[in-house]
C-alpha cells in the first residue's frame, strides 16, 4: 500500500503525549510498489560484482590503522610531556584558578576518541553473528539469538570471552580501557608547589660600588651603630653588609619571600695586617705613686725613658709621648705615621686627629699597673672582590657570599687604604652612651676605639694582656665597621640588569607519575587490541548494512525457508523462539554471477513444533533503564550531585578549602579519581537511557502510526555518534533520542569539567587558640639605667628591628602558646609563618605637656655663648657647644617655683632651626615630681630680622604610663610582631597606670641620644633627640615641627618609643615576680600554609549547569520514551527482528523487496524506489484466515 502523499513528515510529539496519541488509519491507495514488466512481474535489480564487499567505516583497515597511529601518537606526546615536566619541574606555572585550562585538554581529546571507538565496538558486536554464519552454519544461540548490543558491555565482555568471540572481547576491552583513560586523565596534570631553578635569569641590582662621591665629612655614627646593634643586641646585619663585607645588593622588590636569587656582584672587604710587638719592661721605681723611670726593651738597642716610648717593628718605627698614671691600666690607641713620630699628642688622638701623611697606621698599646706593655701594630688595607651573592627575598639579612677561586682584587681609583682607616676613626668618634659612661662615678678615659673593640669580649683583662686576642678583636671590629662605612658612603643607587640565577617557588603544572604510567600501559594495550582487530574484525560478511529494520529485511527476504518458521511468531517471547530453534544451525549463503545474485540465511534442521502462546498471555519487554526505580535514579542522581557540589563549594569557600591534605600521600589521587569515576558512572547511566531510546525509536514510531520507510525502517540511531544522532533526531522530530543525545553529549563533558574540580592550595586556616600571659609590668621596682635610650636610638636612627614584645611606643607582656602547637609549626619547611591575633593589654608612655611659648622672648646677640653653670640656663649634655657666631637669645619665664627662686631659662642659638630636649632635674636638684615637670623641649626658628617667622615652642612635660587594649598579631613560632599587621590601639580603653619618676634617669636618657649625622644642615643646633625627631624613622621635616600640635605629637612618638624599650627591659617581669593571677587569653591562629583541598568555582558551576541540563533532558526522555505495549521482546538479535518482519508476510514479499535488493546501499535503494511510497507500522494484523498476529506490516496496524 502506498501513501497518497509520500512526502508527509512526522511532526514533533511535543504538543501531544505520544502515549495517548491515537492516530487514525491512513487512507491507502493500492499501488504497485515497484515498476513491473509486461508480464506484470517485478524487475530484478542488478547485483554488484562483489556482493559481500560491505564493511562499515569503523572497521575498515585504514580506520583501524588510524586508531593505532592515534594511540601511538598520544603515548609519544604523553611521554614527551612527562619528560619536559620532569626536566623543568613542571610544564608551566599556573594559578590555582586557571589550571583547569590544562586539565580539560587530555580529557576532551580522549572523550572524542571514546565516541569514535564506540562505533568500532557497536559494529563489531553487530556483525559478529553474521561473521559466524559466514564461516559455517552454527547453533542458533550463536547466530540468530546472539545479542551483544543491549547488555551492559561488562556483561557482554564475559559472555564473549566464554563464547570465544574475541573480536567482541577486544572491542569491548578497548572501550573500557578508553573509559579508564578518561578517568585517569583527569589526574594527569596536577598543580604542585615546586622550586624552579632559572640559571639564566636577568636580575636587577639596586646599587653599585662607586667611591666618586666619598666625603669623609659626611661620615657619622650610623656605620658604628649597625655594628653595635649586631654585637651588643644580637640584631641581624642589614641587607648589603655583614660582619666582614659590604656588597652590592640585588633588587628583591618583585619577588615573593620564598624566592632565592643569586648573581655576581662587587664586594668591599677591609682588613688589618697586624703584628704583635713583644717587649721586655723593667719595673720602675715608684715615689709618691709617681712613675720615676720606665725602661721598655723591644731590642737590645731600644731604651726608652719615662718621657717617650719608642717601639720598633719590622715595618715601622714609632716614637710617641707617654704620661703615666699610677696603679691602673691605661689602654691607648694611636693613629700613627711610620716616620718615627705619632700624628698628634696621644690624649687627643681619637678626637682631634687629622691626617698629615699618606702612610698612616693604627697602633694599639696597653700598660697595666705593673707596666707590662702589650702592643699591636696594624696597617689597613681594602680590596674590591667579585662574589656570588645568594639571598632569599624574605630573609635578606642572611645573604651568603661565595668567592670564585680566580678572583682578581682591585681598588677604587678615588679611595686609598687611609681613607678607610679614617672612616672607621670618624665612625667611632661618638659611641653610644653605655660604652662611654664609666660604671663608676668618674669618666672612663679609655680611648673610644678600645671601647669599640671590647664590645663583644667581656673578659677585658685577658683581651689587653693577650696581644693575639687583642689583634683578632681589633681586626674583627675594623672589618665590621669598615663594611658599614662602605655601605653608607661607597655605594650609589643603580638599577642595571645583571645575569644571575633565580630559585623561585611556584605552583607548577606537573604530569602525575601515577597517571602517566597507567595511561602509557593502557595505550600499549590499546595498540595491541587495535592491531588484533586489524586482523580479526568482521568485514565483508554481508552485502549491506543490517542495522536498520529495512536493511535486515533486505538480507533475509530471500531466506524463505528460515522466515517461514517465524510466521505468526511476532508476539512470542525470546525464550519461546529460542526453544523452537534450539536444534537448528544457521549460516549465510551468497550467490553471484554477472547478471544476478542473492544473499540468504540457510538453516540445518527443522524447527521444533510448539504450541503457540495465547495472545492473552503476551508480555511486553521493558528494559531495566525504563523501570520506575531506574527512572527515579535518573532524576535523583543529577539533583544529588548538584546539591553535593554546592555544599562542598560553600564549605571550600568559607573555610578556604574542604579539608587538610598531606601532599606526600597517594591519597591525593582520591580527590582526582573519585569525582571523575562518579561522573563516569553518571554518564554511563545516561548512556543506558540513550541506548534504550535509540533501540525503541523506530518501533515506537511504527507503533504509534504508519510511517514511510525513510522515517522508521530505513534508519537507525545506534550507528551514529551522539552529535550525529542529535542532528538526525532534530531533523526528524524524534524527541526521545534528541533528549538522550543531549544528555550523552553533556555526560561526555562531565569528566572534562570534573578534571579541574579539585586542587590543592596553600590556604589560610583560622581557629581559636589559648594564649597564656606569662608576664606583666611592675613599676614599683627600682629604676636602673640599662641602656634603653641607646637601643631606642638604634631603632630610630639605624633602622634596627624592634626587640621582642615591643612595637613603637607600645610594650606588651610576654605570651605563650601551647608547646605542642609551636613545635608543630616550627617543624615546617616553609618560610611563611603562622600568625595569632588576640586582644592584649599593653603599656605606653604618654606626655603631659604645658606650652610656655607665650612667655618666650627673643633678642639679637652678636656672639652667642654657652652659659654653663648659670642658674637661669638649661644645659643640654648632647647639644654641641657653639660660640662666637651671631644668633638669638631666647628667654622663657616659668610661673612656677620649686625652690623659692625665679624660674627663668635662657638659651642662645645661631640663626635657623634649633631644638633640644633637657631634664629639669639638672636645674632644681630636687624631686621633679613636686615641680610637675620632668622634661623641657625647645624647638623653633630664628631669622636675622626677628620677623614673625621667628618663633619657638617651649614644652614643660611630665610623663606617665597608660594601659591600653590592643589588637596584636604575632608571628609564630617566633613570637615576633607581624609587620604587615601592626598593633591596633583601642583608644577608648586607655587607663592611667603610673607616673614615671625620671629623677635618676634624665641625664642618662639624653646622653644616649647622641647626634649621629654631622652632615645635616642643623647638626650644630639640634641635639640627638631632636635630630631623631627630624631624621630618624618616620621623621618629620623641620618646617612641619614649627606647628605646635605636630611637634607635641612627634615628641610623644619618639619619647614613647624609647620608653617602650625601658618598660620592656626593666619593668616587664615574669610570672614568678608578679603577685597577681595572670589571665589566659583567647586568640585566633591563622595558619597560612595549611595545604587545603579547594573546589574550583568555575568547574563547580560548569558541572552544575551540565547536570541541570542532563536532568531536564532525562525528564524529556522519560516522558517521550514509550515502552508500554510496544515490543514483546528485545529486538537486538537477528531472530527477534525476523519474527517481527515475518509475522505478517507483507514486508518480506518479493513484490516489496525485489531479488538483488540486498546488494543496494541506502542511496541506491532510494534511487530505485525500493520501499518508496509504502507506509509501515507495528501492531496487530488479521490474516486471511482470520487469525491475529503481531509484527511489522504495510498499512496501519491495529493498536490492540
Amino acid at each position: 500500500m502506498r501513501l497518497s502523499n509520500p512526502e508527509t513528515k512526522i511532526r514533533w510529539p511535543f504538543i501531544s503525549n505520544p502515549r495517548r496519541d491515537n492516530v487514525s488509519s491512513t487512507e491507502l491507495v493500492p499501488l504497485s510498489p515497484i515498476e513491473t514488466d509486461t508480464q506484470n512481474q517485478p524487475k530484478s535489480t542488478k547485483s554488484p560484482e562483489v556482493p559481500l564487499s560491505w564493511t562499515p567505516w569503523p572497521l575498515r583497515k585504514l580506520i583501524i590503522v588510524g586508531f593505532v597511529i592515534c594511540f601511538v601518537l598520544l603515548a609519544v606526546v604523553l611521554a614527551i610531556l612527562f619528560g619536559v615536566s620532569k626536566h623543568n619541574r613542571g610544564l608551566t606555572s599556573s594559578k590555582e584558578n586557571l589550571h583547569y585550562l590544562w586539565t580539560y585538554g587530555p580529557t576532551a581529546v580522549l572523550t572524542i576518541v571514546a565516541a569514535l571507538w564506540g562505533q568500532v565496538e557497536y559494529r563489531t558486536k553487530q556483525l559478529m553473528p553474521w561473521k559466524i554464519m559466514s564461516v559455517k552454519p552454527a547453533p542458533s544461540k550463536d547466530t540468530l539469538w546472539m545479542d551483544y548490543i543491549s547488555p551492559w558491555n561488562v556483561a557482554a565482555l564475559f559472555t564473549s570471552l566464554r563464547a570465544g568471540h574475541y573480536p567482541v572481547s577486544l572491542a569491548i576491552t578497548g572501550t573500557l580501557l578508553i573509559k579508564l583513560l578518561i578517568v585517569v586523565s583527569t589526574g594527569l596534570f596536577i598543580l604542585q608547589p615546586a622550586t624552579i631553578h632559572d640559571n639564566n635569569a636577568q636580575l636587577m641590582r639596586s646599587n653599585k660600588l662607586d667611591g666618586s662621591n666619598y666625603d669623609p665629612a659626611a661620615i657619622d655614627s650610623r656605620p658604628f651603630l649597625g655594628h653595635y646593634a649586631a654585637i651588643a643586641y644580637h640584631k641581624d646585619y642589614q641587607y648589603g653588609v655583614n660582619a666582614r663585607y659590604a656588597y652590592e645588593t640585588l633588587d628583591l622588590s618583585s619577588y615573593t619571600d620564598d624566592t632565592i636569587v643569586e648573581g655576581m656582584v662587587d664586594v668591599f672587604h677591609a682588613n688589618l695586617s697586624c703584628e704583635v710587638l713583644t717587649s721586655r719592661t723593667t719595673i720602675p721605681t715608684i715615689k709618691n705613686q709617681t712613675t720615676a723611670h720606665v725602661r721598655v726593651n723591644q731590642s737590645t738597642s731600644a731604651i726608652v725613658s719615662k718621657s717617650f716610648i719608642s717601639i720598633k717593628a719590622p715595618n715601622c718605627h714609632v716614637r710617641f709621648p707617654y704620661e703615666s698614671k699610677p696603679y691602673f691600666a691605661l689602654p691607648g690607641a694611636y693613629f700613627a705615621n711610620c716616620d718615627g713620630h705619632t700624628a698628634l699628642n696621644w690624649k687627643n688622638a681619637t678626637d682631634s686627629w687629622r691626617p698629615d701623611g699618606k702612610n698612616n697606621d693604627l697602633m694599639l698599646v696597653d700598660f697595666d699597673m705593673d707596666y707590662i706593655m702589650t702592643a699591636v701594630y696594624c696597617r689597613p688595607s681594602y680590596e674590591i672582590l667579585k662574589a656570588n651573592v645568594k639571598v632569599q627575598a624574605g630573609n635578606s639579612s642572611k645573604a651568603v657570599l661565595n668567592f670564585p677561586p680566580d678572583n682578581s682584587p682591585r681598588k677604587l681609583a678615588q679611595i686609598s687604604d687611609f681613607d678607610i682607616l679614617n672612616g672607621v676613626r670618624l665612625a667611632t668618634s661618638h659611641l653610644p652612651n653605655e660604652i662611654v659612661v664609666s660604671d663608676g662615678d668618674g669618666e672612663d678615659s679609655t680611648p673610644l676605639i678600645f671601647k669599640a673593640i671590647k664590645l663583644d669580649f667581656m673578659q677585658t683583662d685577658e683581651l689587653w694582656k693577650n696581644p693575639f686576642i687583642e689583634m683578632e678583636q681589633t681586626r674583627a671590629m675594623f672589618r665590621s665597621v669598615a663594611a658599614q662605612v662602605a655601605k653608607y658612603r661607597l655605594f650609589q643607587s643603580d638599577q642595571s640588569p645583571i645575569d644571575g640565577k633565580r630559585i623561585q617557588p611556584q605552583n607548577r603544572l606537573e604530569v602525575s607519575l601515577v597517571s602517566f604510567v597507567i595511561m602509557e600501559v593502557i595505550f600499549v594495550v590499546l595498540v595491541i587490541i587495535t592491531l588484533s582487530l586489524f586482523f580479526t574484525a568482521p568485514r565483508g560478511v554481508t552485502p549491506r548494512d543490517p542495522g536498520s529494520l529495512g536493511g535486515l529485511a533486505l538480507l533475509v527476504a530471500r531466506s524463505e525457508d528460515v522466515t517461514s518458521d517465524f510466521r505468526r511468531t511476532g508476539h512470542l517471547s525470546l525464550e519461546s523462539l529460542m526453544s523452537r530453534t534450539a536444534e537448528q544451525n544457521f549460516g549465510t549463503q551468497a550467490q553471484s554471477n554477472s547478471c544476478s545474485g542473492d544473499f540468504r540465511i540457510s538453516k540445518e534442521g527443522n524447527a521444533q513444533v510448539q504450541e503457540i502462546e495465547s495472545l492473552k498471555t503476551i508480555s511486553w519487554w521493558r528494559p531495566i533503564s525504563t523501570t520506575p526505580v531506574i527512572q527515579f535514579i535518573y532524576l535523583l542522581a543529577p539533583i544529588a550531585l548538584i546539591v553535593a557540589l554546592e555544599v562542598l563549594w560553600e564549605k571550600s569557600k568559607s573555610l578556604h578549602g574542604i579539608a587538610d591534605i598531606n601532599p606526600s600521600e597517594y591519597i591525593q589521587y582520591s580527590w582526582v579519581y573519585i569525582p571523575a569515576f562518579t561522573m563516569f558512572l553518571v554518564s554511563t547511566l545516561f548512556l543506558m537511557l540513550d541506548s534504550t531510546a535509540r533501540i525503541f525509536q523506530p518501533y515506537s514510531l511504527l507503533r504509534r502510526q504508519a510511517v514511510p520507510a525513510h522515517a522508521a525502517i530505513n534508519t537507525q540511531q545506534l550507528d551514529k555518534v551522539a552529535l550525529h544522532s542529535l542532528w538526525d533526531s532534530i531533523k526528524n522530530s524524534h524527541l526521545a533520542t534528541a533528549a538522550t543525545s543531549i544528555a550523552v553529549i553533556l555526560g561526555g563533558l562531565l569528566p572534562i569539567a570534573v578534571s579541574g574540580l579539585y586542587t590543592t592550595q596553600m590556604a589560610a586556616w583560622e581557629y581559636p587558640v589559648s594564649v597564656k600571659q606569662t608576664g606583666d609590668f611592675n613599676f614599683t621596682e627600682e629604676d636602673k639605667f640599662n641602656g634603653q635610650t641607646s637601643l631606642g636610638a638604634l631603632i630610630l636612627n639605624a633602622n634596627v628591628s624592634y626587640p621582642q614584645w615591643t612595637y613603637k611606643e607600645l610594650a606588651f607582656p610576654s605570651l605563650k602558646i601551647d608547646d605542642e602547637l609551636i613545635e608543630k609549626l616550627s617543624s615546617r619547611k616553609s618560610n611563611n609563618t603562622a600568625t595569632v591575633n588576640l586582644r592584649v593589654p599593653a603599656v605606653r608612655a604618654k606626655m603631659d605637656c604645658a606650652d610656655l611659648s607665650y612667655n618666650t622672648t627673643f633678642k639679637h646677640v652678636k656672639s652667642i655663648k654657652k652659659l654653663e653653670g648659670s642658674r637661669d640656663t638649661l644645659d643640654d649634655p648632647t647639644l654641641p657647644a657653639i660660640s662666637g657666631v651671631p644668633g638669638v637669645q631666647m628667654r622663657t619665664n616659668v610661673h612656677q617655683d620649686c625652690d623659692g627662686k625665679p624660674n627663668n631659662f635662657t638659651w642662645e642659638f645661631p640663626y635657623g632651626y634649633f631644638g633640644f630636649m633637657s631634664s629639669t632635674f639638672g636645674i632644681y636638684q630636687t624631686n621633679i615630681m613636686d615641680c610637675g615637670a620632668a622634661w623641657i623641649l625647645v624647638y623653633g626658628y630664628a631669622d636675622k630680622e626677628l620677623s614673625p617667622k621667628t618663633n619657638a615652642t617651649v614644652l614643660f612635660c611630665n610623663s606617665h604610663y597608660d594601659t591600653v587594649e590592643t589588637n596584636l598579631t604575632l608571628n609564630v613560632p617566633s613570637y615576633t610582631i607581624d609587620k604587615t599587621n601592626p598593633p591596633i590601639v583601642h583608644e577608648n580603653t586607655t587607663k592611667f597606670r603610673v607616673i614615671v619618676d625620671e629623677s635618676n634617669y634624665g641625664d642618662r636618657f639624653l646622653s644616649g641620644m647622641q647626634p649621629i649625622n654631622p652632615s645635616t644642615p642643623y647638626s650644630k643646633t639640634f641635639d640627638g633627640f631632636v635630630e631623631a625627631m627630624v631624621y630618624g624613622i618616620d621623621g618629620v621635616p623641620p618646617n612641619e615641627l614649627l606647628n605646635g600640635t605636630r611637634l607635641r605629637s612627634r615628641f610623644e612618638e619618639v619619647y614613647g618609643l624609647i620608653e617602650a624599650q625601658r618598660a620592656g627591659s626593666q619593668f616587664r617581669k615574669n610570672s614568678s615576680m608578679i603577685n597577681h593571677t595572670l589571665p589566659h587569653l583567647v586568640g585566633s591562629l591563622r595558619d597560612p600554609h595549611r595545604l587545603r583541598l579547594a573546589q574550583s568555582t568555575i568547574s563547580t558551576r560548569l558541572l552544575e549547569v551540565l547536570l541541570g541540563l542532563m536532568l531536564l533532558a532525562a525528564i524529556a526522555a522519560i516522558w517521550a520514551i514509550d515502552t508500554r505495549r510496544t515490543l514483546p521482546k528485545n529486538p537486538c538479535s537477528i531472530g527477534a527482528v525476523i519474527s517481527l518482519l515475518a509475522g505478517t508476510s507483507q514486508v518480506l514479499n518479493e513484490s516489496v523487496i525485489p531479488t538483488g535488493s540486498e546488494h543496494l546501499n541506502d542511496h541506491e535503494l532510494r534511487k530505485q524506489g525500493i520501499f518508496s511510497g509504502f507506509l509501515f507500522s507495528l501492531g496487530w494484523w488479521t490474516d486471511d484466515d482470520g487469525e491475529r498476529n503481531f509484527g511489522i506490516g504495510i498499512g496501519q496496524a491495529q493498536k490492540e
